[in-house]
């Protein structure tokens, strides 16, 4: 492994970088960059493409502009009713089950029941039906978590050596999929589900909706365009929203400054009373609150919920560097964003350091310079995550409702959680302790 500047060699033709500015060139619209043939081991399905695995760039863009719609709230005005339903399972499980005082010790993990409320929020918007049943989030019942456990390290597999994924696209692995989507459990048991809700839109009596489903028929997609693409929305919009919401708790509840300040804010806003006990408050008012839009900046900043490379090809004609460097053709390029999101020239000399406060202080170009690389967490230009608005009102409105409902307690804080990155993280373990709070007090 070789380093130069921000740049790293990590094989014969592939390299990393932190470099902000480069990546958002060769994301951009006019980018001569593609996506690599490693791309279509991110397939969830054996010779079935979505957006996300298109190399095509006519055929990606096209598929965009049909989704673009389907994704946006105009589509469907319940989204945030959808959403406000979930959360207030969630707050429902929580306070019946595993509210801790001096005589009673209620552990729950929020590993578990963070993702399965994620992806219940994820499926309901995406199919018009959750997957497994928020109420009951506080377990993994459908086997999600398992079966992501075993997959991700096959599509790591897949996206470092090219050379296998003649096999994972084979009749054999196709049969295998179809044969697992009779499942009860597992991954086997979500592609069987998203086969099912899917065809209830092609029949003779066609089940009509505004959810993201619906959104793709209506725009003319075929029933497998329509299936792979909406078990996509469902499955891409899950894990990262899960970890977000963790790590925003974790970096709350764990620094007594950021979380005093946060309550003080509602507080002024008036809005840690609890007139209705599980009414949430509206998106419009909270996303524009300054430092709790700081907190959720700093989270994605310190801890992104994804980390994959995001590999893309450089062209025939070679490419340079921002300083200059010579790049050959056919050089897979990728993005170290651990890196990019520390780096000191742009977030300051404490970029290790999680503190929100840095966000209300950035004037000018400093801010803007700091919320441009920010904004590659969900990658950029004509790749830039078309599930980015609804994952960020997730995470907003969970964090909102725990924070002035609840007093959350890490049990252990020298082993946080059990967290394994393949692209996304698989996070379980995460043992927490509840204590309500009292309406109205900071």
């Amino acid at each position: 492994m070789v380093r130069i500047g921000k740049y790293v060699r990590i094989g014969p033709n592939r390299l990393i970088t932190s470099d902000a500015d480069f990546l958002r060139s060769i994301f951009g619209i006019r980018s001569p960059f593609r996506r690599p043939k490693s791309q279509t081991g991110c397939r969830l399905q054996p010779n079935k493409d979505t957006v996300l695995t298109l190399l095509d760039e006519d055929l990606h863009q096209a598929q965009r502009a049909k989704l673009a719609n389907a994704y946006n709230g105009r589509n469907n005005p319940r989204q945030e009713a959808i959403v406000d339903e979930h959360i207030s399972k969630f707050i429902e499980l929580v306070r019946a089950r595993y509210i801790s005082n001096g005589k009673r010790y209620k552990p729950l993990d929020l590993g578990i029941a963070t993702t399965v409320l994620a992806v219940d929020m994820a499926s309901e918007l995406a199919f018009g039906h959750p997957i497994q049943d928020t109420r009951l989030c506080d377990k993994d019942l459908t086997g999600y978590m398992s079966g992501m456990s075993q997959s991700l390290p096959v599509m790591q597999a897949l996206l470092a050596f090219p050379s296998l994924i003649h096999f994972s696209t084979s009749k054999f692995c196709s049969k295998l999929v179809d044969k697992s989507k009779n499942a009860t459990q597992g991954l086997g048991y979500i592609y069987g589900f998203a086969r099912d809700r899917t065809k209830e839109r092609f029949t003779e009596n066609k089940f009509v909706n505004t959810d993201i489903l619906g959104g793709m028929v209506a725009r003319g997609m075929s029933l497998e365009e329509a299936e792979s693409e909406s078990l996509l929305a469902a499955m891409a919009g899950a894990d990262p929203v899960g970890t977000a919401i963790r790590v925003n708790l974790l970096y709350i509840f764990t620094n007594l400054r950021v979380h005093t300040s946060l309550l003080t804010e509602l507080d002024t806003q008036s809005l840690l009373s609890l007139d209705t006990p599980t009414a949430c408050i509206p998106y419009q008012t909270i996303r524009s609150l300054p430092y709790l839009s700081s907190i959720i900046k700093e989270s994605l900043r310190i801890f992104p919920p994804f980390v994959g490379l995001m590999e893309k090809v450089v062209p025939r004609i070679g490419a340079y560097t921002t300083d200059n460097r010579y790049l050959p053709p056919g050089t897979l390029v990728g993005a170290n964003m651990r890196a990019l999101l520390r780096d000191e020239d742009v977030f300051g000399a404490d970029a290790e350091c999680f503190r929100p406060e840095r966000w209300l202080e950035a004037r000018n170009e400093e801010k803007t310079r700091m919320e441009r690389s920010l904004e590659l967490v969900f990658s950029g230009g004509r790749y830039t995550c078309i599930g980015k608005e609804v994952a960020i009102m997730e995470i907003y409105k969970v964090v909102v409702e725990v924070v002035r409902r609840f007093e959350m307690e890490i049990i252990d804080p020298t082993r946080v959680w059990e967290s394994v990155a393949m692209g996304i993280f698989v996070q379980r373990g995460m043992w927490v302790r509840f204590v309500e709070r009292k309406g109205g007090n900071v």
